[in-house]
């Protein structure tokens, strides 16, 4: 019954045009998910990242046949926090962006939060990326050099992703995006074999033939980008520079936490999530998306405002660093819509028979 409900329910024909299924609980949003994944990308519009999560697990046992399923996550911090998130998030994300050069089905997962920061334009994460293969040449320190300057550290050891390591003749390395590391072994100056290690035990697993090497950060660190970093921050702040931590580490080289919500400064322009997806991509936006955006884009200035005030950290403002919420539904207005929304009294265009989990609190 439910399946012929949703079958039944007439996708959004056109750009702009919006067609609304409700009630969902539950696991209703992924079952309907499920039912519409057909030829092309359904990109889900979570109202928070604890929704999202909950999708990506619950997916996989509606979907009938095979399908990719790709998580944008959320930084995990706050508005122009000091620090940065964690390597493994920004692991994934340069996964799924470098994955949707190439995707044409499957489903795309995000925050709406997350989808209100601007990014860094595609031809970054394409252009900085490598694919290493058997058999090929490889000049041993030049290959180091491209990862530092890719952003990767050099170890003694490697354990988790953006870390490189080299002892003789093979090379250690955990590209962005990859669930283990590899373990380059060179003859000489060629690439003799590929394998997969484990970081806890340093054993290898399976041997492969190739691997793809993403940048290790969403902004470059070379020099040309830390140059265009200086002249842009001159151009946004009036404070002196010298005194202002992010700024001379960047001007050395370095990464400091909370880099990620200055990078406007390190490209010509910023790009946003919906310039990586086709243009035949549709949207499934679910729950109160709406009031999440307002509400994050209201922090967002909250923050600006209260922490902006600090000379040897200034801010960019909030319009250089996320899309406003007008402008997230101008972009929105691109692609066609299909929500799925949680409330009864919602008008929607296909009624639904679901009906919310019972209440089962004890009393006291």
């Amino acid at each position: 019954m439910f399946k012929a409900l949703v079958d039944s329910t007439p996708w959004p024909g056109k750009a702009g045009s919006r067609t609304a299924i409700g009630p969902t609980s539950g696991c209703a949003d992924a079952l309907c998910i499920a039912e519409l994944a057909r030829e092309r990308l359904l990109v889900v519009i979570a109202s928070d990242t604890a929704s999202a999560l909950a999708l990506e697990r619950e997916l996989p046992f509606f979907l009938e046949h095979p399908t990719e399923i790709l998580h944008f996550p959320d930084w995990e911090t706050l508005p122009y926090d000091n620090f940065s998130p964690h390597q493994d998030i920004v692991s994934e994300r340069l996964h799924t962006l470098y994955r949707l050069a190439a995707l044409r089905t499957g489903i795309l997962i995000v925050p709406v939060s997350t989808l209100m920061h601007r990014l860094a334009p595609s031809d970054y994460v394409t252009g900085a990326s490598l694919v290493l293969k058997e058999g090929q040449q490889l000049d041993s320190t030049q290959f180091c050099s491209n990862l530092e300057r890719n952003g990767y550290v050099n170890v003694a050891t490697v354990y988790e992703h953006g870390e490189f390591a080299q002892r003789g003749s093979l090379l250690d390395v955990f590209p962005m995006g990859s669930p283990l590391p590899f373990r380059i072994d060179l003859l000489d100056d060629e690439v003799d074999t590929l394998r997969t290690f484990d970081p806890q035990t340093q054993l290898t697993v399976e041997k492969v033939t190739a691997v793809n090497l993403l940048p290790a950060r969403e902004y470059p660190l070379n020099r040309g980008a830390i140059e265009q970093f200086k002249m842009r921050w001159y151009e946004a702040f009036d404070s002196d520079p010298d005194q202002c931590p992010t700024f001379t580490e960047v001007s050395a080289g370095r990464s400091p936490g909370g880099c990620e919500y200055y990078l406007p400064l390190f490209f010509d322009a910023c790009a946003s999530l919906f310039d990586y997806l086709p243009s035949d991509s549709a949207i499934i936006a679910t729950g109160d998306h709406h009031a999440s955006a307002q509400q994050f884009w209201q922090e967002a200035n909250a923050r600006f405002t209260e922490y902006g005030i600090d000379p040897r950290r200034p801010l960019l403002p909030p319009t250089r660093c996320f899309l406003p919420v007008e402008e997230l539904y101008q972009q929105l207005g691109r692609f066609a819509v299909l929500e799925l929304r949680h409330k009864a009294e919602a008008r929607v265009h296909c009624e639904t028979p679901v009906l919310p989990p019972p209440d089962l609190g004890g009393e006291g």
